[in-house]
């Protein structure tokens, strides 16, 4: 399977989805990616793209993984904080 594309910040970004200082909301995560290469773990967002889950705590990885997978798998709406580097450091469910 092929490594998600990162989007740039806004690249891709519909015009319903809101912006505010980092912040996206009302959105959904629709899919999940990971490899044992280390790349990290990938979430999809329609009319958005692959956004990667920022690495920078081992235990907050853990923790953004568990609330895209519960997003993901109740069809939850989230809102999410993208850092300076385009990752998501930030999930609301």
């Amino acid at each position: 399977m092929p490594q998600p594309t990162p989007v740039s910040n806004g690249e891709a970004r519909s015009a319903s989805v809101a912006a505010t200082d980092g912040w996206v909301r009302g959105v959904a995560v629709t899919s999940l990616w990971s490899a044992s290469s280390g790349s990290g773990v990938w979430i999809a967002i329609p009319g958005i793209g692959w956004k990667q889950l920022s690495a920078a705590s081992e235990s907050g990885h853990s923790h953004l993984v568990l609330l895209a997978l519960l997003a993901k798998s109740y069809r939850l709406p989230v809102a999410y904080h993208e850092d300076s580097r385009g990752h998501v450091d930030q999930i609301l469910v």
